[in-house]
């Protein structure tokens, strides 16, 4: 029953074969034409079993709505005695359940026909029944969509009248409410005469005002004459202006034409730009073909063995590590690494300058800390600073403080400032971290990091391990990072 089913014979057999199935029910068809007497035009759109006593909702799923936006359509009860049929509400909605059309507050639109007697309320209609033949006309909605609809229907039928006796009882509490209200409005209407044999009285003092009034508008019309001289005055100016408007306009298309002049120039310079990176590419690539052979040759054997040969012997003579040519191409060719991306990265360079300068600093000092306690508690430093604790010479002189202990200093004042959270300048956060910079590097330089450092660089040699980072390199490229950044 969810679709329209068209009926093709007349309505009474039609409805002969719905009365098989159940003898009080509610049928819902669309009518026939107007100015048309047959019925074969009526289409039935479904029938539903009535039960008496209760509130019953019908939904009818709808897919052609063009002959309801035409005729619209009837709502027949066939009961088999008298009866009162009570309607809330008449809903059509769409699949989504979007209200397309309602009768909830305006069911007047709605007609009686045929055996049946209603009363419009506030909460819908009720329809004595007192026949077989009583229907309830819904007009045609001429402001559907064209999508699938679904008819729902509230209704209810009741053997007896008790509900219309109610609804009858309302409507004579109404009547009385219209009494009174309509002798307030009688003496209301003797008021407003008592105000119009007022009015009338002021109508002469209104005459008088008036002819007052028409001499001040004599008056302003004078003065607006004057006025109109002078527009006509500021006029001829304004036409001046003009005259000087047209020369700014042709100086105005010369600069347009230095526009276009130099709008090529900028082309070129495009071009040319557009060239030279093509060519700091190549470089790049290049530099990095550099970088990569030298460090297959540092990572060779045969560099290995013979740095290992060479380390061995300064070891053995207490000479220091002395910078060597590989040392320094790869801080030159990182240099320049470094160079091509701070000239040609401009975007990654505007990140992290929009990133809050102080919060940077903290966050290096915090992941500077983590290297320095990873460096106390390593293997080098503990080995390195027990041999030194038992020789003679000692790694700082006297009077001065240890790089370790101006580590721990640093650190407890940047945890001070970061609990205090006031405005701390930049410039005392930069000082901090050049003090710590220069801490690390004197840490590098002690005798323990270097007695440690230069144990395992041997056994690493004898093993053939390459040269491995340590804590103290991170800290180390941190720093110069950072530096180098600002």
């Amino acid at each position: 029953m969810s679709l329209i089913q068209k009926n093709h014979m007349p309505a009474d057999a039609d409805r002969q074969r719905i009365q098989d199935v159940s003898e009080m029910r509610t049928e819902i068809y669309i009518p026939a034409k107007q100015n048309d007497s047959s019925t074969d035009d009526i289409v039935l759109l479904g029938a539903f079993p009535l039960t008496p006593n209760e509130w019953q909702t019908i939904r009818l799923e709808i897919s052609d709505h063009c002959l309801i936006r035409e005729r619209g359509f009837e709502i027949k009860p066939v009961i088999n005695q008298t009866g009162l049929v009570s309607i809330s509400n008449i809903r059509i909605i769409n699949t989504e359940n979007h209200v397309l059309w309602s009768a909830h507050h305006d069911f007047c639109q709605c007609s009686l026909h045929g055996d049946a007697e209603g009363i419009y309320h506030e909460t819908g209609i009720q329809v004595v029944c007192y026949g077989q033949q009583a229907w309830i006309k819904v007009p045609a909605v001429s402001n559907l969509p064209d999508c699938p609809i679904i008819l729902k229907v509230w209704i209810r039928y009741d053997q007896n009248f008790q509900g219309l006796a109610r609804n009858c009882n309302f409507l004579s509490l109404s009547l009385t409410k219209s009494r009174k209200q309509n002798a307030v409005l009688q003496e209301h209407v003797r008021n407003l005469d008592l105000k119009i044999s007022g009015m009338k009285a002021d109508s002469d003092k209104f005459k008088a005002d008036c002819a007052l009034q028409l001499k001040q508008v004599r008056y302003d019309l004078h003065i607006q004459k004057t006025l109109t001289s002078r527009y006509f005055n500021e006029l001829a100016a304004a036409e001046n202006l003009l005259d000087d408007q047209t020369e700014l306009s042709a100086r105005n298309k010369a600069l347009s034409k230095q526009n276009k002049s130099l709008s090529k120039q900028i082309s070129v310079l495009n071009k040319q730009h557009k060239k030279l990176r093509k060519l700091n590419k190549e470089f790049y690539k290049y530099i990095n073909r550099l970088h990569y052979n030298l460090g297959s040759l540092v990572k060779s054997s045969r560099w290995k063995t013979g740095d290992f040969l060479l380390r061995l012997v300064e070891f053995t003579l207490c000479r220091k590590k002395q910078p060597l040519a590989v040392d320094i191409m790869r801080k030159d060719l990182l240099y320049l690494k470094n160079k091509h991306k701070t000239h040609f990265h401009a975007g990654k360079d505007k990140k992290n300058k929009s990133i809050d300068p102080e919060k940077k600093i903290f966050d290096l000092i915090s992941s500077l800390r983590k290297d320095y306690n990873s460096i106390k508690s390593s293997a080098r430093w503990r080995l390195g600073y027990s041999i030194s604790k038992f020789s003679p010479m000692r790694f700082s002189k006297s009077g001065h403080k240890t790089a370790v202990e101006n580590l721990e200093q640093i650190f407890k004042q940047s945890d001070q400032m970061r609990k205090k959270d006031n405005n701390i300048s930049f410039k005392l956060m930069q000082k901090e971290v050049n003090k710590l910079h220069k801490s690390f590097i004197e840490l590098e330089k002690s005798k323990p990091w270097r007695t440690g450092s230069s144990f395992f660089l041997i056994i690493d040699k004898l093993l053939l391990r390459g040269n491995r980072p340590t804590s103290m390199d991170h800290a180390l490229k941190k720093l110069s990072e950072y530096q180098n950044e600002h």
